[in-house]
């Protein structure tokens, strides 16, 4: 795959290792050729899906200032008005009047173009980091099916730091729908993104999904097989697979699109015709900078005759804003939920927080814990599993919409969605915490 990002303007400045590439773009909707091309749902697709993970090592020293906090008024619960279409909702409360629709999010052509050529790429070693090769074949044997055992067996290597199988698609193909159920959620409950990023499909969704991924009815039916039960969901994850089954480009490239397409959220702030836009101010832009950047363009929507909306994206931070309905590229993959978290509020990017264990460390000691009746506008949301393990971060926007990357992957973009949702990708977490970052000197940007 290129060097350079699939959505970034040729003349893009290169970044420091672990910090993301300057780019040219201004808030949604971009412009780029590779800019992925948001485009309203139909049916209503309630699917996510959750991506591949390699490797990368970076550091970057922690700078910028903190996101400083106005004395606001907490955020009442919200309205709902009546909706405009099946996929239209308006709701108010303290972030005003949003009007927020669903669309379907999916990569540019260019950006898939090497993927499809190289179905190997939607795959990599299943790794058990702290397992030994005993451990590995204690879990082989435990599926119940002697060939899938001896086969991870044959393909199991170990070093200091734990196991990798890399299993033949072959053995792969081979194995029967209760050993994938039985070993699948255990590899994504191990960070494997392929598995932690399954397609996630409720029952009845599966034939719609298989239908706009294939085209031809064999290849949904060989895919159909692949599908397993997790959390009560249906779940496919041997993308590679089926790839290799597909005998044209366009063919590979359409199933690759639906690998990678996600739902996600457009948002609307409503102004009134003469409306006071203080309380917008109020909980938009607690920050003086904030207050500058924003309030021109809230100010002119108030005074105009008929009042006006405006994109969300364009009241969040820069770092945000840039991020917005994009997808990372091979060299950003490994950026994740915690790093764009703890970066929300930062004028540049620290790669610090792609270490979990410094980012559970920030979240500690940075943030305070707040009710979920006070959240706010940029507080950060943790989900969090039984054993206290953060499984999951996002920012807090509005009613329950949150600013979020849902794991480390090319397949995963930069959304708005609704937290309800994505808690139902994270079957692990058994808990939701609400943080507020210490007031320290410095504004959002």
């Amino acid at each position: 795959m290129s060097k350079r990002e699939p959505h970034e303007p040729p003349n893009s400045e290169p970044a420091p290792p672990g910090q993301r590439q300057k780019r040219s773009v201004t808030p949604a909707p971009f412009a780029s050729p590779a800019t992925p091309s948001p485009r309203p749902l139909e049916g209503g697709r309630p699917y996510a899906i959750w991506g591949l993970i390699f490797a990368f090592g970076a550091a970057a020293a922690l700078s910028g200032a903190w996101l400083s906090r106005g004395n606001v008024t907490n955020a009442p619960p919200a309205e709902v008005a009546a909706s405009v279409s099946p996929r239209e909702q308006r709701v108010r409360g303290a972030w005003g009047e949003l009007r927020v629709n669903t669309i379907l999010l999916e990569p540019a052509v260019e950006a898939i173009d090497d993927i499809s050529g190289d179905c190997s790429r939607l795959t990599s070693p299943w790794e058990f980091p702290g397992y030994d090769a005993s451990g590995v074949d204690a879990i082989g044997i435990s599926l119940s099916d002697p060939r899938t055992a001896s086969a991870m067996h044959q393909a199991t290597v170990c070093v200091k730091a734990g196991c990798s199988v890399s299993l033949a698609v072959d053995a792969r193909a081979a194995m029967p729908a209760p050993a994938r159920a039985r070993l699948y959620p255990l590899l994504a409950r191990l960070d494997n993104m392929e598995f932690s990023g399954a397609i996630k499909l409720q029952s009845a969704n599966v034939d719609e999904w298989l239908d706009g991924a294939l085209a031809r009815p064999e290849d949904r039916a060989y895919a159909r097989r692949f599908f397993f039960e997790d959390s009560g969901r249906q779940s496919f994850a041997d993308a590679e697979i089926v790839c290799r089954r597909l005998g044209t480009l366009d063919a590979r490239r359409k199933f690759v699109r639906a690998l990678f397409a996600s739902e996600a959220l457009l948002a609307h702030i409503r102004v009134a015709p003469g409306q006071s836009i203080e309380p917008l101010l109020e909980y938009w832009a607690p920050g003086h900078r904030r207050r500058q950047n924003i309030e021109p363009i809230l100010r002119s929507l108030a005074l105009d005759p008929a009042g006006g909306e405006i994109d969300v994206s364009h009241v969040l931070t820069s770092f945000a804003r840039k991020l917005l309905y994009t997808y990372p590229n091979a060299t950003e993959e490994q950026l994740n939920c915690h790093w764009t978290t703890l970066n929300f509020a930062l004028p540049e990017p620290s790669a610090t927080f792609l270490d979990n264990a410094v980012a559970a460390q920030a979240f500690d000691t940075d943030y305070l814990p707040i009710d979920a009746s006070a959240r706010r506008y940029g507080d950060a949301v943790l989900l969090s599993d039984g054993s206290g393990k953060l499984v999951h971060s996002a920012i807090y926007v509005a009613d329950d919409i949150v600013f979020t990357k849902n794991g480390r992957s090319m397949k995963r973009p930069w959304i708005l969605g609704r937290l309800q949702e994505i808690r139902a990708g994270y079957p692990n977490a058994t808990s939701t915490k609400y943080l507020r970052r210490k007031p320290v000197m410095g504004n959002a940007n």
